[in-house]
């Protein structure tokens, strides 16, 4: 590989890493939260995980079917040891 061959390596690369930069600065991230509860009334010593895994699931595909990631769970209410209420944060990236 000669000179020449290097030089036109390095500006295809620097190109692309700027073009890639371009891209991102025309896209933006718009965040979403979403409140998930265990319905119903709950006794003290209730293992609610089950019910809550399953909801998280169901509100994570939904939502990741309109294009928003998943990125936190937060947990929002905890009584009596028992997990009530958690705080889905969702990410989705548009252009400007």
């Amino acid at each position: 590989m000669g000179i020449t061959d290097t030089n036109i390596t390095q500006n295809t690369i620097l190109k692309l890493i700027l073009n890639f930069y371009d891209f991102f600065i025309w896209m933006s991230a718009t965040y979403r939260s979403i409140i998930v509860k265990v319905p119903g009334l709950k006794v003290k010593g209730d293992d609610t995980s089950a019910k809550m895994s399953e909801m998280i699931e169901e509100a994570a595909n939904f939502e990741s079917s309109k294009g928003w990631k998943l990125i936190q769970i937060t947990p929002a209410l905890v009584r009596d040891g028992s997990l009530q209420k958690v705080i889905l944060t969702m990410e989705r990236y548009k252009v400007n």
